[in-house]
């Protein structure tokens, strides 16, 4: 799922005269598909790249052996292909090496964390052509196009050295044609900013917006039911062939794993090597787990600190500060003033009560680069000092305009719903985490309420089991990750029979969009050599620190 990344991206303004059609396609002669349409780009790429940009055209439906139900009618794809910059030499021997280097190219985020990172100074033996690499952007409903441009230059730009790399939008998403964005959601959160919305309330108003957005979309004749996972991955299938390439790389985060994994079982033979970051497993239910994993990483988080001398020392009781917090701004709330960083907005008075809180630690702990500041953000709030926390809401503030809700229901409803008898918020946890997702949309039992109407069909058994596969495959997973924990990663591999798993201290969910060089380093050696357990000597020095007052 992945709810929230902290660079915002700004689109070119071309976007919207490529997307002609609202629905479904259906005038188009359908016999030649998959087809790639070329179109231009849309973005403005740096010199250094070549990028070729189109929609690839597929069957919206799909009998049992695959093949295009006619009357069903097709949906486009946007996708760039970003083309290999330079081949290093394959190895002949194990002894030969080349040195993984990242180029700098034209700073393309508005991240202001982001940087272009140094060299990666550990050499990666390079055994074969490894081919095109391409990624699998999560949610669902994230727009793999307008959430990985804006920072390929420090993100993928290292990949292209040895191969192509692909990004593109899965259907619903972004620029595909059709999407399944329920902007109304968007509006409203900004809307009620300043409202003192209890969680019943709010809920309620929420559950509403999603109903009109789902009749609006059955008014456009869109099929909520072919929006899932085993769908989006015979649209892989067909993006590949479409595009010319024998087999490929897939890099895929959050839910995108549990669409490669689709992908691994339903076409094997296309698919050289897997990189899962942040992965589920397609037994396991992320509603009926959801409050059960954010009280996991909420501990990680106190434990972590308390074990920690200079937190410990800094930041006393994080625990019982936190909760103390949490119940003193649910008894008196306050108002904070919040800018959005994408577009300047102002909000003088954003209402902030303990739910606001939990919901915003919660965010946080994905963030690999805010956890640090978790125990500095609990302290401040809880002595009436809102600096950090104001700006944190602000980069939060348009995250959701760039994720396809309708997607999210559409996959959601039809392949985690479908199974789940009954969504129980356990009761064996604080019981301020237990309220907050009691009464969540996002992550908790409402979901069915929406489910019940949304008609989104009923997954196959399959989709329900463990994927067995030998394709090699790095799982990567964050200790703090309150969302997939590494726990799920662990399950994953014991069905993988071709695996290398790392769990890595200090980080969040996403591990791989966290702009980190070492990263880079190990997805970039084990690519190159898939059937050898990377070894990468930079993940064992990792180290962890929270942020602590200097003592000046």
């Amino acid at each position: 799922m992945g709810i929230t990344r902290l660079s915002w991206a700004y689109w070119v303004l071309g976007v919207c005269a490529l997307l002609l059609t609202v629905g479904v396609e259906t005038s188009q002669a359908q016999a030649d598909l998959p087809r790639f349409d070329e179109t231009d780009c849309f973005f403005v790429a740096p010199d250094i790249w070549e990028v070729e940009c189109g929609f690839v055209t597929v069957a919206a439906a799909r009998d049992e052996e695959g093949n295009q139900v006619a009357d069903a009618g097709t949906v486009r794809l946007p996708v760039a292909v970003f083309y290999q910059i330079e081949a290093p030499e394959p190895a002949d021997a194990e002894t030969t090496t080349e040195p993984v280097v990242t180029p700098v190219g034209v700073p393309f985020s508005d991240d202001e964390t982001a940087q272009v990172p140094p060299e990666v100074t550990d050499e990666v033996a390079v055994t074969e052509a490894r081919g095109p690499v391409i990624y699998l952007a999560g949610g669902p409903g994230a727009s793999g196009l307008e959430s990985q441009v804006p920072s390929f230059d420090v993100r993928w730009q290292p990949f292209l050295e040895y191969g192509d790399f692909i990004l593109y939008d899965q259907r619903g998403t972004g620029m595909a044609d059709p999407a399944l964005t329920c902007a109304e959601f968007p509006e409203f959160r900004i809307e009620s900013i300043d409202e003192m919305l209890s969680l019943e309330a709010s809920l309620e108003y929420t559950i509403d917006i999603f109903f009109a957005c789902r009749d609006r979309l059955a008014a456009e004749n869109v099929d909520l039911s072919l929006f899932n996972s085993a769908a989006s991955a015979a649209d892989l299938n067909d993006i590949r062939i479409a595009l010319g390439y024998d087999s490929w790389n897939l890099i895929a985060t959050s839910y995108g794993a549990r669409l490669a994994l689709t992908h691994m079982r339903d076409f094997p033979d296309t698919v050289r090597s897997v990189i899962l970051d942040s992965g589920y497993p397609p037994e396991i239910n992320l509603y009926a787990d959801a409050a059960a994993n954010a009280y996991r990483a909420f501990d990680v988080l106190f434990e972590r600190c308390a074990a920690d001398t200079a937190c410990n020392e800094a930041f006393p009781d994080l625990e019982t500060v936190f909760y103390d917090a949490v119940d003193a701004l649910n008894e008196g709330p306050t108002r904070v003033s919040v800018t959005n960083p994408r577009t300047g907005d102002v909000y003088e008075r954003a209402y902030v009560n303990g739910e606001v809180f939990i919901e915003m630690v919660y965010q946080m702990l994905h963030e690999t680069t805010i956890i640090p500041l978790l125990p500095t953000l609990i302290y401040n709030v809880s002595s009436g000092n809102y600096e950090l926390l104001s700006r944190l809401i602000g980069a939060t503030t348009s995250n959701l305009e760039f994720v396809s809700l309708g997607k999210r229901f559409s996959t959601h409803c039809h392949e985690e719903i479908s199974f789940a008898d009954e969504i129980t918020v356990p009761r064996n946890i604080p019981e301020q985490i237990a309220r907050h997702f009691e009464l969540s949309l996002e992550l908790g039992p409402a979901i069915t309420i929406i489910c019940d109407h949304w008609q989104a069909g009923e997954a196959a058994p399959i989709e329900n089991e463990p994927i067995v596969s030998d394709i090699p495959t790095l799982l990567l997973a964050g200790e703090f990750d309150p969302l997939t924990p590494p726990a799920y990663s662990e399950q994953i591999a014991e069905n993988l029979s071709t695996n290398t798993l790392y769990v890595l201290p200090g980080y969040g969910h996403s591990i791989t969009l966290t702009h980190d060089e070492c990263i880079i380093d190990l997805m970039q050696t084990f690519l190159n050599d898939p059937m050898s357990e990377p070894s990468v000597s930079c993940v064992g020095a990792l180290e962890f620190e929270f942020v602590v007052p200097s003592g000046d």
